[in-house]
């Protein structure tokens, strides 16, 4: 869905398997991130960005490369001797000037031994998802298809599938009938975005439940264009 979109998937909890999520941390959950309230609000509010995440063997954070070496050049320091000094591998402060995350246990000895350090905020809302997007495979989709539309199945909410042309995206209903609870859940989903909504069904005498236009399947064969497809959603909305 959030690729139909051009949307970042976030999931916000208290709890990733029975531990409490940090503040100003992100985790990790299916490939998706996932931050605690206070710090979705926060970033949200524009006031702080989350630092530090959490992956296998431990939290890290991204040390701004080019201040870390200009403090260490400041201090008249190597890499190696502030190796000894800190008690940071080389290596590891090769792969922190070059932009590597860091152990947080190695940031507090760098910053300890540098007496300043410049932490890199993570900007939750460019997170780009891996997508491997389910298509449809009844006879709606096919037609949605045929009318220009990119179509996605979706699971477990109101509508089946969200479809996209350009810049209209379509939420989708397929139900024998027009639920009024699913109509309205459906509904509310494409005002929030300001799109498009659309029932599909065998037969109906209601042009429009909830207010989500009721198109019949005949209906749906006959219309040639989306163009044409849009125009009657509005028409039906308008006469309900």
């Amino acid at each position: 869905v959030a690729d139909v979109l051009g949307a970042t998937p976030l999931v916000v909890a208290a709890l990733l398997k029975s531990e409490s999520i940090r503040p100003k941390t992100i985790y990790d959950r299916y490939g998706i991130t996932t931050i605690n309230t206070e710090t979705f609000e926060e970033a949200i509010a524009g006031k702080q960005l989350p630092i530090v995440y959490a992956k296998s063997g431990g939290y890290f954070a991204h040390i701004n490369p080019d201040y870390l070496k200009k403090v260490r050049e400041q201090n008249k320091l190597s890499l190696g001797e502030l190796s000894r000094e800190a008690g940071v591998s080389k290596k590891s402060l090769q792969d922190y000037e070059h932009g590597k995350g860091a152990e947080i246990e190695n940031i507090l000895r760098l910053q300890e031994a540098l007496g300043d350090l410049v932490l890199n905020t993570i900007n939750i809302f460019q997170f780009k998802v891996e997508s491997h997007p389910e298509k449809p495979q009844d006879s709606v989709s096919k037609r949605l298809e045929q009318l220009g539309f990119k179509t996605t199945a979706v699971h477990h909410a109101a509508f089946r599938m969200i479809s996209r042309h350009k810049d209209d995206i379509l939420l989708t209903g397929l139900k024998k009938e027009a639920r009024p609870k699913k109509a309205h859940d459906i509904h509310s989903s494409a005002e929030t975005l300001g799109q498009h909504d659309m029932f599909v069904l065998n037969h109906s005498k209601a042009k429009t439940v909830q207010g989500v236009p009721v198109v019949e399947r005949e209906e749906l064969e006959n219309v040639i264009t989306s163009r044409e497809l849009l125009k009657l959603l509005r028409e039906l909305t308008h006469h309900s």
